[in-house]
């Protein structure tokens, strides 16, 4: 019979990663209205964060604004999409998903 497997005793513990640097793409269903880029574009600016690219597409009264952000520390998107959920133009919460290598060819 074969003894089950275990797990080697650790010398040290590694430190718990609270937050990380990565690329960003970001969702944004909002008014289409005059000025409603430039007002997301500030907010990002403020917290640190540059735009790679942006997609905007009109949906009637509405728009999607897609970007792809240039890597930066989660906690100042989080702060910004926080900041950019409050706008009165927003039609629904900001979404964000990490992006792990992005390459256009």
């Amino acid at each position: 019979m074969i003894p089950p497997a275990s797990t080697p005793e650790t010398a040290e513990e590694l430190p718990f990663v609270e937050d990380v640097v990565s690329a960003f793409y970001l969702h944004l269903e909002v008014a289409d209205e005059p000025g409603v880029l430039a007002q997301v574009a500030q907010v990002l600016g403020l917290q640190g964060i540059s735009v790679k690219s942006v997609v905007q597409r009109g949906l009637g009264q509405n728009a999607r604004l897609v970007m792809v952000l240039h890597p930066i520390l989660e906690s100042n998107l989080r702060a910004a999409v926080d900041l950019i959920a409050g706008l009165d133009f927003m039609r629904a919460r900001p979404r964000a998903i990490r992006v792990i290598d992005e390459e256009f060819v």
